[in-house]
């Protein structure tokens, strides 16, 4: 009875790892199966429908796994040659993978134009016998070959140390370049072993050719060393050699990895100057590590002549690259050109991240066309705007004095769901404060857009914001009165700070003290500290004990807020104690003290100093005690505290 015949596919070998070696060769070596029936690419291409399960079939269909340190047989080399070029990044799972397909490709042509040669001469690291019956003639012609490959390194070295070991052929300048051509490597190679090699053929008594110094630079452009490149120019100077184009970029390569930046921009300028062909790598290296290193000027300079004098595209990528890094650091001549050139012709598409950075760019440098075009692409995607994205269109705007279109962007941003508060208006303030004319045109706005808008109440805080700044507490609290006319909003925390802030009467205080009260809303730190300090200075100061203890007892969420006066008006307050002989005098001190106010204990002093001078005074000209004085020695004290601010 005969035996079972072993069926050897791809997915079996995916599937089991294990098959023994036999098996394989006798897969390996079977014949092609019949042109109708069909393959296991074919069958796994038929079933598998998503791009990664169609590349893993794919892979689990070929004879085996490209493996680069591994040896490869001719029906590889030749499945490598004549897989399709169509579609075929999407069969890989990985640009590493497709990568190594490529570079087995290039070795089966190779192969092809050196048939004659056994196919372990091109496996990485290790050669056998079967290279005995070649020619010596031959496997220098190949080596002269593989040195213009990559990842080459083991494989020079040892066709290097065959021909010298086993051929007998003397050490030449030949052999010694293809060591140092071998060292462009960047995982085995190094400037380090260049330099041996430098020396073994001085001792020697070899020169170098004109050649070996390129292939030399070519390394060092690789591995940066700044004291041999200069040693090799400096031979090659004293050789009568001059650097080709190609030498030239090598060096502006070394010098730009190597970081010195201004020596590589004079190589780039000579090639412009002299006006030559030099590698395409070379504008892209310095595009790149300008541009992630800051010098976006030179970066975007070196982007421009590039696209006009080859008028060529560059690499998507790069262009995703420089969009950036420009936006990134607010390089808003980059960021303009790319934009124009790339991003309205819907060339590219900036991602999220990206187009955030590209508004606040465009807010800095007040291009509004820029920030609407953002805020429609980010809006046309679904995404949930947010303050972020509207605050650098209203900065454009306000610097514009587009004061109209930034409340209008105000009404909108309410309308959307956002609140904003006095921190996204402090442009439209800036502007406001310039002149009055502005705030007399922003109370008109206001009042012509409720019409049609909802006001929100950070606006009206806004334009309440500049009265009292150019016109005093009086003209604020006449706008503060249409409120209600203006906004479908009710008075917030802000606006009573607002207005807390420039009050200095008792009567208007306890006028706002009923408005809060009527909107409910409570007073935070800073509205307590001016409601005590107006009160101090009153002439009963009792109440400014009652609102210090409401202060202190103050809660939010059943957690105690912990607050306290500044120490302005702590003076303020002691001072009436202590004209007044008030025995709570001691505890505020206390308290003052405990809670680490800066030098109040020699601010006491002093103010007892004062107090104690001003009696004997008084005595002395037999004038009575006034508490008109009292509000006046509080009103200097108030003078030195720092001035409060609810922005």
């Amino acid at each position: 009875m005969p035996g079972e015949r072993i069926v050897f596919d791809g997915l079996w070998r995916c599937l089991c790892p294990s098959v023994d070696a036999d098996a394989l060769s006798r897969a390996l070596r079977a014949p092609l199966a019949s042109r109708n029936r069909p393959s296991a690419v074919h069958q796994a291409r038929a079933v598998v429908k998503s791009p990664s399960l169609r590349a893993r079939a794919y892979r689990a269909a070929v004879p085996r796994s490209y493996d680069l340190r591994g040896p490869l047989s001719s029906e590889e080399l030749e499945g490598a040659e004549k897989e399709p070029h169509r579609r075929q990044r999407q069969r890989y799972a990985s640009f590493k993978e497709y990568a190594e397909i490529n570079y087995h490709r290039s070795l089966f042509r190779l192969w092809r134009r050196n048939s004659h040669l056994p196919l372990p001469m091109l496996r990485r690291g290790s050669l056998d016998e079967s290279l005995d019956t070649v020619p010596t003639e031959k496997i220098v012609d190949t080596l002269r070959e593989v040195t213009n490959l990559e990842n080459q390194y083991h494989t020079i070295c040892d066709m290097v140390h065959y021909l010298v070991t086993k051929r007998l052929m003397k050490p030449d300048v030949f052999l010694y370049t293809c060591l140092i051509n071998a060292n462009v490597d960047r995982r085995y190679g190094s400037a380090s072993a260049v330099a041996k090699i430098f020396k073994e053929m001085e001792s020697e008594g070899i020169s170098p050719t004109s050649a070996t110094f390129h292939v030399a630079l070519n390394v060092l452009a690789v591995h940066p060393d700044y004291v041999l490149r200069n040693k090799v120019l400096n031979d090659m100077k004293a050789a009568w050699i001059e650097p080709t184009f190609r030498g030239i970029a090598s060096i502006a390569g070394g010098l730009l990895r190597d970081g010195q930046f201004e020596l590589a921009l004079d190589r780039l300028e000579y090639f412009h100057q002299h006006d030559m062909q030099y590698p395409r790598w070379v504008n892209d290296a310095f595009i790149y590590i300008l541009g992630e290193r800051g010098f976006h000027e030179e970066s975007l300079t070196i982007m421009q002549h590039t696209m006009n004098s080859r008028k060529g595209s560059r690499a998507l990528s790069m262009w995703y690259f420089l969009l950036d890094v420009y936006s990134r650091d607010a390089f808003y001549e980059g960021v303009s050109y790319i934009w124009n050139r790339m991003v309205v012709p819907g060339i590219i598409v900036p991602s999220d991240g990206m187009a955030i950075n590209v508004l606040n760019t465009a807010a800095r440098h007040g291009d509004a066309q820029m920030a609407s075009y953002i805020i429609k692409t980010l809006s046309a995607r679904g995404r949930k705007l947010g303050l972020h994205h509207f605050e650098p269109l209203l900065e454009i705007q306000a610097r514009g004095n587009e004061l109209r279109k930034a409340f209008l962007t105000l009404c909108l941003m309410k309308k959307a769901g956002l609140q904003p508060d006095l921190s996204s208006t402090r442009p439209i303030f800036v502007q406001l404060r310039q002149s009055p004319e502005h705030t007399d045109e922003a109370v008109a706005m206001l009042r012509d857009l409720s019409n049609d808008y909802d006001i929100p109440i950070a606006a009206f805080n806004t334009v309440l914001e500049a009265i009292l700044a150019r016109r005093g507490f009086k003209a604020g609290l006449d706008f503060y009165r249409a409120v209600r006319h203006v906004c479908s909003e009710t008075p917030d925390v802000s606006t009573f700070g607002l207005l807390f802030n420039r009050c200095s009467v008792p009567r208007s205080m306890r006028f706002l003290i009923a408005e809060m009260e009527v909107f409910s809303v409570k007073p935070n730190e800073a509205i307590y500290n001016q409601i005590i300090l107006i009160s101090t200075l009153s002439e009963n100061y009792e109440p400014a004990f009652r609102y210090l203890e409401a202060m202190r007892s103050c809660e939010t969420d059943g957690q105690p807020n912990n607050w306290w006066i500044d120490k302005g008006t702590a003076l303020a307050l002691l001072r009436r104690c202590i004209l007044a002989e008030d025995n709570r005098a001691q505890a505020l001190f206390t308290e003052c003290k405990r809670r680490g106010m800066h030098n109040i204990e020699s601010d006491v002093q002093t103010l007892i100093r004062e107090v104690e001078r001003k009696r004997q005074q008084k005595l002395s000209s037999k004038a009575g005690d006034s508490i008109t004085n009292v509000v006046l020695l509080g009103a200097e004290t108030h003078e030195k505290a720092p001035e409060l601010s609810v922005a």
